[in-house]
C-alpha cells in the first residue's frame, strides 16, 4: 500500500509540474502554434517531457531503493538478494505513471489558441503596447489573420487598456 501511495503522489507531482510548465510556457506554445506546429506536435512534446521526468524519477527511485535495502540488509546481517526484473519494472512503472499524469497537461497545451496565448502573455504582464506591436507583426506576416474574430477582440482589448481607438493604429487594418 505504501508503493501505491508513493505512485499516486508521484503522478500528482508530475501532473502539477507539467501543468505549471504549460502555464509558464503559454507564449512559447502560442508562437509555435502560430508558426504552424500542430496540436499533436505540442501534445507530443509535453508527453515526452513527462516521460523523461518519469524516466529520471524511476532511475533515481530504483537506485535509492536498492541502496536503502542493501544498507538495511547489511546492517541487519542479512544477505542482500534482488530479483533482476525488479529494477527495470520499477523504472517502467514510473514511466507509465508519468505518461498517464502528463496526459491532461499535454492535451491542455495542445488546445491553447495561438492568438490568445500570445496576447494574454503580453496583456497579463501589463504590456499592452507590446501586444499591439505583436499583433501588427502577425498581421503583416499572416494577412488573413485579421479576419479571425479572436484577433480583432484581442486587438480591441489592448487598445482599450491603452485608451486608444482602432483608427489610431494604421498598421492594423481590418477588412
Amino acid at each position: 500500500s505504501m508503493g501505491i501511495l508513493a505512485s499516486i503522489v508521484g503522478g500528482v507531482g508530475i501532473a502539477n509540474v507539467m501543468s505549471i510548465s504549460v502555464i509558464q510556457r503559454s507564449a512559447e506554445i502560442g508562437i509555435r502554434r502560430a508558426l504552424g506546429h500542430t496540436r499533436s506536435i505540442i501534445a507530443s512534446q509535453f508527453l515526452l517531457e513527462s516521460l523523461f521526468i518519469g524516466l529520471l524519477g524511476g532511475i533515481c527511485g530504483v537506485l535509492l531503493g536498492i541502496v536503502s535495502i542493501f544498507l538495511g540488509a547489511t546492517i541487519a546481517g542479512w544477505v542482500f538478494v534482488l530479483a533482476p526484473w525488479l529494477p527495470p519494472a520499477g523504472i517502467l512503472l514510473a514511466m507509465v505513471i508519468s505518461v498517464i499524469a502528463g496526459l491532461y497537461p499535454s492535451v491542455r497545451a495542445a488546445k491553447l489558441e495561438p492568438l490568445e496565448t500570445l496576447a494574454h502573455a503580453c496583456q497579463n504582464a501589463g504590456r499592452h503596447q507590446d501586444a499591439l506591436d505583436l499583433f501588427a507583426k502577425l498581421q503583416e506576416a499572416l494577412p488573413k489573420i485579421a479576419e479571425h474574430k479572436g484577433f480583432r477582440a484581442l486587438v480591441r482589448k489592448s487598445e482599450k487598456a491603452l485608451g486608444r481607438k482602432e483608427s489610431q493604429l494604421p498598421k492594423l487594418k481590418f477588412s
